[in-house]
């Protein structure tokens, strides 16, 4: 049996470069029971109906986190995720000493 796999999926240009293939990976997904989030670099308080209208076929777990690195979020959130996918991968911040 394969380990169950994480996914952190940034939103802005990301999701947003192609909405309709994004929600099938998401649905697929789901369907082998991965855990998969929405991982933004945007403020939870702001305007993000793009967001939620995305999100309201899959009702996923979106993680604002408002300015910091998507990384150090994620962990302080106990989110730990094996697959990030991000069209800017800088922003997610993991430290290179992590990585090894």
């Amino acid at each position: 049996m394969t380990a169950r796999l994480s996914f952190a999926i940034d939103f802005d240009k990301t999701i947003t470069a192609d909405p309709r293939m994004f929600f099938d990976i998401v649905k697929m997904c789901q369907l082998y029971n991965y855990d998969v989030r929405i991982v933004t670099f945007r403020h939870a308080g702001g305007d993000n109906s793009d967001i939620a209208l995305f999100n309201a076929g899959l009702g996923i777990p979106v993680i604002y986190c408002a300015g910091v690195s998507k990384w150090k979020e994620c962990h302080r959130l106990g989110f730990f995720p094996n697959i990030w996918i991000d069209d800017n991968p800088a922003w997610i911040g993991q430290p290179v000493e992590e990585a090894k």
